[in-house]
């Protein structure tokens, strides 16, 4: 397939602006820090520029407004802008699609997003691919517009094969968009930061990051816009003094529940089955719907209860979840209780609290869950990490922050947390030039031992699981035909595939004795709940 590079459309994100938000009045309440933050970074230059602003303040549009500007002056190929979570990148795409539409321009012309949910399917030369070639053009970067996920943005830098290396090709004179920056691990900070300067100084690469709870890669960017929000959205309430069991959260959550009717609640935890205890223990103390939301659910479920989440506005909403919606998700609450995590984290969360400023002020409040007398967050987190943070807290002298003071000591905690940061050894394997080494060291999505299920779960996902058998069949005398037919329905499976950590060895057991499809096991209905996949009793095969 020949390749005829159109370039980056001239798009205007202020006359995008005037066409969607002119009713909006610009000079009042969040509105006017909106406009002020758009302005501030309509101004920045340079080659590394950071964005360091409260959530909701509207930084996805101000830096995309910025990559279209600077990609015009300097003549840049294309723009990438890429995100941590793929639940959180469908919110970017619908809005650059919706950028294009009021430009009159065809989306499919431009834009490319590549993540493991996204299909394989591209236009090219007023052509549709997809299978083989689909896949081979999606995986080349070619479009002007690139949306993807921190794994496929930072495994092309770091992992040596020869679909990364076609991708690195189209890296070179690009506008890079790192958002939620803040969701990379320390200990890959330094290698992080050296790769940024050597794109910048060798391959024309500009890069603009984006985070509130902006991490300090760079001793030095070239330009940073600083704004947070000035009036007080929420306040942190910290309930250090002594660690909960989770029944004793769980009817702290029940009794606000009770005495605010009318508020929406969001309940961030740690661990999966710590979230899984507290709903059931929710749902035994409030008579009322509570969303659930974990990495055992399907992506597709995901999908749905954030949108309900998110667009559900006629009735109360009681949310558990871990930290997957922390993030980046659109999500506005009047009360979050959030397990004790690392400081960024909390701040994360309690972006997810009065979010747009259109309620009374919110609550965020902290507490310490613990689990068989151990700190959950000790599970997740680094010691280190959890020690920081509680100190860092306790240092306010008062159990009671404002959003203010929360914002403007980030720079301090990170100050702290770099001189206790845990290390890896991948930037000395840079500079050695070991590149097989650097491969195995970088890893975004820890290789803990786990396994991945597809669940049969509704109609779709039965019809596909037949459309797999079929393919499987085919594999058997057209092994390229097989390969071709499930690359076109890649995306769909996984969007009911889900990855299992830390079974017991009787759960391996079960999943080893179950029925398979193209490897994975298949989880029936009767072993997927509300809270997700379950594999203690029943029969595993559809």
């Amino acid at each position: 397939v020949s390749h005829v590079n159109i370039g980056i459309p001239p798009v205007s994100i202020d006359i995008y602006k005037k066409e969607r938000f002119s009713g909006n009045n610009s000079n009042i309440g969040i509105n006017a820090k909106r406009e002020k933050l758009y302005q501030e970074v309509s101004k920045m230059d340079g080659r590394i520029l950071a964005v360091n602003a409260s959530t909701g303040l509207g930084k996805t549009l101000s830096s995309l407004n910025l990559a279209f500007n600077l990609a015009k002056k300097y003549n840049h190929d294309r723009i990438i802008y890429a995100l941590p979570f793929v639940s959180i990148l469908e919110q970017v795409e619908d809005l650059e699609k919706d950028i294009f539409s009021v430009h009159s321009f065809d989306s499919d012309d431009f834009l490319l997003t590549h993540n493991y949910l996204s299909p394989r399917r591209v236009k090219e030369n007023n052509e549709e691919y997809d299978g083989f070639k689909g896949e081979l053009l999606v995986e080349n970067w070619d479009k002007p517009l690139i949306l993807t996920t921190f794994v496929q943005f930072f495994n092309t830098l770091f992992k040596a094969n020869a679909k990364t290396s076609r991708k690195f090709c189209n890296i070179q004179n690009s506008i890079v968009i790192l958002d939620e920056i803040q969701s990379i691990p320390i200990k890959y900070w330094d290698a992080v930061g050296a790769s940024i300067k050597i794109l910048t100084e060798e391959y024309n690469v500009r890069f603009i990051l984006m985070s509130a709870t902006l991490p300090k890669f760079l001793d030095k960017y070239d330009d940073v816009c600083k704004e947070f929000y000035g009036k007080d959205r929420y306040e942190v309430i910290v309930k250090l003094d002594k660690e909960v069991e989770v029944e004793e959260l769980a009817d702290e959550v029940a009794k606000t529940a009770a005495n605010y009717k009318n508020k929406d609640i969001m309940v961030v935890v740690n661990t999966i089955s710590t979230a899984e205890k507290i709903f059931d223990s929710l749902s035994n103390l409030i008579k009322e719907d509570i969303v659930f939301l974990s990495t055992h659910l399907t992506p597709s479920d995901r999908h749905k209860r954030i949108n309900y989440i998110v667009n559900n506005k006629n009735k109360r909403k009681i949310v558990v979840t871990t930290q997957l919606i922390e993030a980046g998700v659109d999500v506005d609450m009047d009360i979050v209780f959030r397990d004790l995590a690392p400081l960024d984290s909390i701040v994360q969360a309690s972006g997810r609290c009065n979010r747009h400023d259109k309620k009374e002020k919110g609550q965020v409040y902290i507490y310490a869950v613990k689990k068989k007398k151990a700190l959950d967050a000790n599970r997740i987190y680094s010691a280190v990490d959890i020690s920081t943070t509680r100190k860092f807290l306790k240092g306010f002298n008062k159990n009671t922050i404002s959003e203010t003071e929360l914002f403007k000591a980030m720079d301090k905690y990170y100050n702290k947390k770099k001189e206790k940061k845990e290390t890896s050894d991948i930037l000395n394997y840079m500079r050695k030039m070991e590149f097989e080494k650097v491969a195995e060291g970088f890893n975004l999505i820890e290789n803990t031992e786990q396994t991945s299920v597809f669940v049969a779960v509704d109609k779709k996902a039965k019809n596909l699981l037949r459309v797999m058998r079929k393919i499987e069949r085919i594999k058997e005398y057209n092994a390229l035909q097989a390969k071709d037919e499930y690359i076109k329905i890649k995306h769909l499976i996984q969007k009911y595939v889900v990855t299992l950590r830390f079974l017991k060895e009787s759960e391996k057991t079960r999943l080893s004795l179950a029925d398979k499809v193209f490897e994975l096991p298949i989880v029936s209905e009767e072993n997927y709940t509300y809270k997700g996949v379950a594999i203690q009793k029943g029969i595993l095969a559809v």
